[in-house]
């Protein structure tokens, strides 16, 4: 039994959100159920709320997220931003990127190294310094650390890129070893500012004391960013959250859980009109508004 529908309305292609848009509310008129547009980034941010534990009796409990203060780190293939949220719907960006994300460095790198990119480009980039890290005791090459001493929140990765291709046309060191250098300063980046953002927050906390530090979006399936985060949480005194490994990439079920976060601040009733005729996606569509550090 279905009590609604729920669609991406946006940020995206506006070719495929129209496609799934128009299926939505078809389906949604034709039931006569309402249509609950949904942020996709703000998707990402609320599945790490998602509930994995079944009760007694096998079910999985549906109950409202989280509505306190977080610092939301959302990291993938299309987007990179340090995120204040105090409960659904309330957000403001902290940081961002000037040019590329942290995923698509990760997918770039792994073409210029000429990888198998068949289960993802970072997850290849990953596994090949792995296994360099196994095989090298030895740092060896390094790389610099991008904006180090500039200051705010924001990040890039463009030069970090540049410094890859420089390595790799060089032909003076193996592949394992320049994507365990990249990895390093990527993973490295992200955490400085990080740690920027959190002190940030904690000198402009108005609303409160951040509380969880959350890391969703693709690349939050990469060891060495969960693990380097787990440090940073620590060190805050935070609690970490990051969704199951198989949510964080792009998946329907985050779709649907960020509507159900939704209808359970807005109950069904209150939606007096099930389809809105004023609905239309948005392929630009910024999540909250921005705080300039």
């Amino acid at each position: 039994e279905l009590s609604a529908v729920a669609v991406t309305m946006g940020p995206g292609l506006e070719l495929c959100l129209r496609v799934g848009f128009t299926f939505a509310k078809t389906l949604a008129e034709s039931n006569n159920l309402p249509l609950i547009p949904v942020h996709h980034l703000e998707a990402h941010c609320l599945v790490a709320d998602l509930p994995l534990q079944k009760d007694k009796e096998g079910n999985i409990g549906m109950e409202a997220g989280f509505d306190g203060v977080s610092l939301v780190l959302l990291v993938s293939g299309g987007h990179c931003q340090i995120v204040k949220s105090v409960g659904v719907g309330k957000y403001s960006v902290i940081g961002g990127t000037l040019d590329d994300s942290i995923g698509e460095a990760f997918d770039k790198v792994a073409r210029m190294l000429e990888l198998d990119c068949a289960g993802g480009g970072g997850a290849a980039v990953e596994k090949l310094a792995m296994e360099w890290k196994q095989k090298n005791n030895a740092k060896g090459l390094v790389f610099p650390l991008p904006m180090k001493m500039k200051p705010g929140c924001n990040l890039s990765y463009a030069g970090l890129k540049t410094a890859v291709r420089l390595a790799v046309e060089s032909e003076k060191y193996e592949k394992g070893e320049i994507a365990f250098a990249f990895q390093n300063a990527a993973v490295e980046h992200l955490c400085q500012r990080t740690r920027r953002a959190l002190t940030w927050c904690a000198e402009n906390g108005s609303d409160g004391c951040v509380e969880r530090l959350v890391v969703c979006g693709g690349v939050a399936r990469n060891t060495v960013v969960r693990a380097e985060l787990e440090k940073i949480a620590a060190e805050f005194g935070l609690v970490l959250v990051i969704p199951d490994m198989k949510y964080c990439t792009d998946n329907a079920v985050m779709i649907a859980w960020a509507a159900i976060e939704r209808l359970s601040r807005t109950p069904l009733s209150d939606l007096s009109e099930p389809i809105c005729e004023k609905l239309d996606v948005r392929a630009r569509w910024p999540l909250g508004s921005y705080a300039f550090v």
